[in-house]
Parts: structure tokens; sequence; C-alpha cells
């Protein structure tokens, strides 16, 4: 991929980010703004995505596909607006080592943690049944759990 093709994939992807913040309003309309010289039509577009992304996070990845042809067009068209796009990347995509995931798989007994650093001590007291201690956390997205189905009669 060139360097067109990097900086439009990683500025979809800061849009799609965008899409969940409370800075989205601004973001929409300088986006706008660079596809479309402001038009509603472009805002519309933008907020339909928004509302995709948001209703289905599943589909973040095809909002990012969808948006990623128009911004390659645009830095391909307009080399000046290369600044914004990369303003945009580096407002809303994390420093590398900051995002942090785990995948806990098969039956798995005890603490998983999912930090970026953890210092110090990781412990958690101990319930009966199955429950996770969320406590003090903070989620930047959706968070799904999963009941057993009550036990057969």
């Amino acid at each position: 991929m060139d360097v067109t093709g990097e900086l439009a994939t990683s500025g979809a992807r800061a849009l799609v980010r965008a899409m969940a913040t409370d800075r989205w309003p601004e973001v929409r309309d300088r986006v706008a703004v660079l596809l479309g010289d402001g038009r509603e039509d472009v805002a519309a577009e933008l907020e339909r995505s928004r509302s995709e992304a948001l209703d289905s996070p599943e589909l973040a990845s095809e909002v990012v596909a969808e948006w990623r042809p128009a911004l390659c067009r645009l830095l391909t068209d307009d080399p000046d607006t290369t600044a914004a796009v990369r303003a945009l990347r580096d407002e809303f995509t994390p420093p590398p080592g900051t995002d942090a995931g785990n995948r806990v798989e098969g039956d798995v007994r005890g603490t998983a943690v999912q930090a970026g650093t953890v210092h110090g001590d990781v412990s958690a007291p101990s319930y009966g049944g199955d429950h996770v201690d969320f406590r003090g956390s903070t989620f930047h997205g959706p968070v799904t759990g999963k009941s057993p189905p009550p036990p057969a009669p």
C-alpha cells in the first residue's frame, strides 16, 4: 500500500473512532468540509455511518472501508489536505502500546486483567458462581456478557 493509501486507511479508522466521542459534531463538520465543502449531504452520510457503527459495532470495519476510498480520492486530488487528514489520524489514534486486549478461552478460573500497564498486585475478591467485579472500571465501548441458560427442571 502506498503512503496515500496508508494515510487514507488510518484516517478512516480515526474517523470511526471519533464517531464514538463527544467531539463527533466538530469532527463531522471538519470532514464534511474536507470531502464536500461542508455540503449537508456529506454530513448526513457521516451521521448515517455513525449510527450504523454505534448501533452495530461489528460493522465498524465496514464503515472504515466505506470512508477509506473517499479519503484516498481526496488526498490524491488535493495533496494540500494531507495535513488535515494527518491531524484527524493523530487526534484519534492511540499511541502505540496503549491498546490492550486479552483473549481468554476454555475453562478458565481466576482473574483476567485487561490493561496497558499493571503496577503492583492484581487480585480480586472471591465470589461464588460466575461473577466478574467491574467496580471502578471504565469502558470505552460496548461490553457484552453472557448469562448461562437456567437449569433444566
